[in-house]
């Protein structure tokens, strides 16, 4: 057991069989989740993306009804199975009506820029250093995230911009080392 002084923790729950996302949330008490996408990783033992879904959704028994459920609204899977969350949600994506909107993406000298519509603000820019839509997805999420737990989404925006998207990075304390992936 360990003692960590804390505002904010960012923890990827991420999990493979039945029952995984049920214990881990019951570990963490989370007030706020990501949905990024239901893809087909962990089909061989869920069975169907509908039955990764059932697994991922186990978060919301260890929320409370007035914590934020962020979800891709550029998933069909997720739009369609949205009615079973009981949670307040927020849609970010590049497609419909997400209350965190990416659009107008360009690729200019290895940079990727695209405009964000949220809630309060209209026409921000964002520049990222990493490429590809899903990066735009992660990128409106984290300035929902953020803006949520009050940082000003412009200084958020800019943050961003200096993220360099480096996979498999060892770091080296005096504590230990971490991987960062």
């Amino acid at each position: 057991r360990f003692s960590v002084d804390y505002d904010i923790a960012v923890l990827e729950m991420g999990m493979s069989e039945s029952g995984e996302m049920d214990r881990l949330s019951d570990m963490v008490k989370p007030d706020t989740a990501v949905f990024t996408l239901v893809g087909v990783a962990h089909i061989e033992q869920l069975k169907s993306r509908d039955g990764i879904y059932d697994e991922k959704i186990k978060i919301t028994k260890h929320m409370k009804r007035d914590d934020i459920i962020y979800l891709n609204g550029d998933d069909e899977l997720l739009r369609r199975r949205s009615k079973d969350i009981n949670n307040r949600i927020l849609w970010y994506g590049l497609n419909g009506d997400c209350d965190y909107k990416g659009y107008d993406i360009k690729v200019v000298n290895d940079k990727q820029t695209f405009m964000v519509d949220t809630p309060d603000v209209k026409g921000l820019k964002v520049t990222l250093n990493v490429l590809g839509e899903h990066n735009v997805r992660n990128a409106l999420v984290a300035l929902a995230v953020a803006e949520q737990y009050g940082v000003d989404i412009k200084q958020a925006a800019n943050a961003l911009s200096g993220f360099s998207g480096q996979r498999q990075t060892i770091i080296k304390t005096g504590k230990g080392v971490s991987i960062d992936d």
